[in-house]
């Protein structure tokens, strides 16, 4: 997945195809990858790169995942972040007191983003890595918030995302927007003389005035729920960042038992060998004390 992206310095281009095949790496063998990668740029006296390199986080399972879909499908990405901009040019007109396309934007950008939930979702299975609800929420919270941010949609574009995002706000995807033109105000009938008493009318100014009380009360409620969401959506990221450094810890230790290991076997070869050739000094040595009893 190369692309032109205009480096005038081909040392910073090679360095971003190196990182980014690290990043199509499975996830089990990332850390070595990464590892195996940062040891050969020091070797070849590229420190900076290898300072760099050694400094990455191994990806989670869904960031791979959505990596994967932008190898190899990115016109689901790009289609997304299109869809994702009509539709915030539709709020703002919305705003403005024109939202007669604001469901269409939103139906379209909705599809779009299914499509690569989909898509990386597949990719979750192809890895080996558990499908689940909460992995696709993850996978949508992430792209909700790279429709919102052009540094992060640049890094999921380049297929490099390490970790889940959760979006500062909640982007489009749970605002309604009513598109039913204004009712005209109910014209006036002229006044007719009272011939009997009739019951009281409704007091419509009344009414009004609670509807808007309880539209204050739902935006209120709204706005709660949204927050608590968001504590929610930050504390599992949080997690989940928890969650790989402890998996990134687990994998250099298995490294390090391996070494261990090869050189335990190693050692013990080594003994081996130096105890067959004790064994054939005393021989000889034996065998030269007997010799010269004889004589």
């Amino acid at each position: 997945m190369r692309a032109d992206r205009g480096y005038s310095d081909p040392r910073m281009a090679l360095l971003e195809d190196e990182l980014q095949a690290l990043y199509a790496a499975r996830p089990e063998v990332f850390v070595r990858a990464r590892n195996d990668l940062a040891r050969r740029l020091r070797k070849e006296g590229r420190r900076d790169d290898a300072d760099v390199t050694a400094k990455l986080r191994r990806p989670s399972a869904t960031a791979t995942a959505l990596n994967q879909v932008a190898r190899e499908q990115p016109h689901l990405l790009e289609t997304l972040f299109t869809e994702a901009a009509r539709l915030r040019d539709a709020m703002q007109r919305a705003v403005q007191g024109n939202a007669l396309d604001v469901r269409s934007a939103q139906a379209a950008e909705r599809l779009a983003a299914e499509a690569v939930v989909v898509a990386a979702r597949g990719h979750l299975e192809q890895l080996g890595q558990r499908d689940t609800d909460a992995a696709a929420q993850r996978i949508n919270n992430t792209l909700r918030a790279a429709a919102l941010d052009d540094s992060l949609a640049q890094r999921l574009r380049r297929g490099m995302l390490d970790s889940d995002v959760v979006a500062s706000g909640f982007g489009f995807a749970g605002i309604d927007v009513d598109e039913s033109p204004p009712k005209a105000a109910p014209r006036k009938k002229a006044a007719r003389p009272v011939e009997r008493e009739t019951s009281p009318q409704p007091d419509h100014q009344q009414q009004q005035r609670e509807a808007a009380a309880q539209r204050t009360a739902l935006r209120a409620e709204a706005r709660q729920r949204a927050a608590e969401a968001a504590q929610f959506g930050m504390a599992a990221d949080k997690a989940q960042r928890e969650l790989d450094r402890l998996r990134e810890q687990f994998a250099l230790l298995q490294d390090r038992l391996r070494e261990a290991q090869r050189e335990a076997r190693r050692a013990r070869r080594a003994a081996d060998r130096a105890e067959v050739d004790a064994t054939r000094a005393r021989e000889r040595a034996d065998a030269a004390a007997t010799d010269a009893q004889t004589r």
